[in-house]
């Protein structure tokens, strides 16, 4: 080989990687773009998610809504009576003598039917 084509393939080689490299960096933009367009479609979706699920239960409409909610207090009631009964046993546990009874009672306990 002559050095004059030693130089010839030099700048071709350069110039095939140059625009090799520009493609890419193009493809990778291109790609950033649509996974933040994504992530951004993602979060607003999630959002009107939020929004509606927050309005059945401000405004229930249907039997299912009303469910949600029943099922949901009732989830807080219990929660609060195992919360209710930790606390008695805590008292009792500092209180010398009254292991007997109990004058407190919880506002949450639920009441014979």
């Amino acid at each position: 080989m002559t050095a004059a084509t030693c130089v010839i393939q030099r700048y071709y080689r350069g110039y095939r990687g140059r625009v090799r490299a520009a493609y890419l960096r193009r493809k990778k933009a291109e790609r950033d773009a649509f996974l933040k367009e994504q992530e951004l479609k993602a979060k607003q979706e999630a959002e009107e998610h939020r929004r509606k699920e927050i309005e059945r239960r401000m405004h229930p409409r249907t039997a299912a809504d009303f469910e949600i909610l029943y099922n949901e207090l009732e989830a807080w009631r219990l929660q609060v009576g195992v919360l209710c009964f930790i606390q008695k046993r805590r008292i009792l546990w500092h209180l010398p003598g009254a292991h007997g009874s109990f004058p407190f009672t919880c506002t949450f306990e639920r009441r014979p039917t």
